[in-house]
């Protein structure tokens, strides 16, 4: 495993999403606040004005609505003068992305899809990149930096598919950044973040340079003033046809069934086509116990049975992965 680390050392953990469904939302609590950015407009974003870095991206319509599709050849990414996480000392940055494959791999690695900054002052920055290997799979890149520290999170040993949607989030709070993708912690480490409520301005699709193009389509940004638990992760879902005619549905995971449980369950989900598929299920603290499917399955609904003689009482998260979706429910053992 390489770790680049400019200031200090990285810790490597375990961590699973939740599911929850993404869309443009400002909702506000006592302690906690999240803005969602819907990336589905290029006039637009989070209610301000979105102007092309160089070119305009193309909105495109994906199994889970509305995106933006943008291209590193034709060097398109857009400009907000914004940055939601305002004053906020600990703050949580997820984003839902498909990174596609590029005829600029090699000589583009570096893609990135979100870049937050004070405009004038280089010094504070935070970013979201990730690195594109030859063999047409990627790392996930996390940086941040402040007058007084830096640290970049790299594991290159971690790689995940390209033209495949994702979910990946960075948390900062006590002076520990995480990265995660598709709710599973990949690194953390060490680094000292001061806000960026100055000046803000926030690119998406490349730096604000502008370079470093991404490749692929963004479907939303979500803002939260605190770090979250995997579990409290949005994770979009797919579209149904009832809400859009246009999008097919490509999976559907069902809840468990009888929930709560002791000790066995039946766990269903709905294939629009053949996909291989991999259905894992992970404790309260990120474990993945059990592996359930790990194999191509058949177009329609399957049922797979999950026995848990030797598993404690609590919450556990079920997670289905198909060539097209990813999501995850909840579920509680009681003994």
């Amino acid at each position: 495993m390489k770790v680049m680390n400019r200031m200090m050392k990285t810790f490597r953990l375990l961590a699973v999403m939740g599911c929850a469904v993404a869309v443009t939302e400002l909702s506000a609590q006592t302690s906690s606040r999240s803005v969602t950015w819907a990336i589905d407009r290029t006039d637009s974003i989070g209610g301000y004005t979105a102007t092309p870095l160089r070119h305009v991206p193309q909105p495109v319509s994906t199994p889970y609505g509305r995106a933006l599709l943008f291209s590193c050849k034709d060097s398109t990414a857009l400009l907000v003068n914004a940055n939601p996480l305002g004053s906020d000392t600990a703050f949580t940055i997820e984003v839902f992305f498909r990174p596609d494959s590029t005829v600029l791999a090699g000589t583009n690695n570096e893609q990135r899809f979100l870049h937050i900054r004070n405009a004038a002052n280089d010094n504070r920055r935070i970013l979201l990149e990730i690195r594109v290997l030859q063999n047409q799979r990627w790392l996930l890149d996390t940086f941040i930096k402040s007058e007084s520290s830096n640290l970049t999170l790299v594991d290159s040993s971690t790689s995940f598919s390209i033209s495949a949607w994702h979910h990946v989030a960075m948390t900062y709070g006590n002076g520990l950044m995480r990265q995660y993708v598709d709710g599973v912690l990949v690194l953390s480490g060490g680094v000292a973040y001061l806000p960026i409520n100055s000046n803000p301005r926030t690119a998406i699709g490349s730096r604000q340079d502008p370079r470093s193009w991404f490749n692929g389509a963004i479907h939303m940004v979500k803002f939260t003033n605190r770090v979250l638990s995997p579990d409290e992760f949005t994770v979009p879902k797919t579209v149904s046809v009832a809400e859009d005619q246009s999008i097919p549905s490509v999976a559907e995971l069902h809840q468990n069934y009888p929930n709560p449980f002791n000790p066995i369950t039946n766990i269903s989900f709905t294939l629009l086509k053949p996909s291989v598929v991999k259905l894992q299920i992970f404790d309260a603290a990120g474990r993945e116990v059990s592996l359930l499917v790990d194999r191509p399955m058949p177009a329609g609904t399957s049922t797979v049975q999950f026995r848990s003689p030797i598993f404690s009482s609590g919450f556990y998260v079920y997670r289905l992965r198909t060539e097209n979706a990813v999501c995850s429910k909840k579920m509680l053992l009681i003994k």
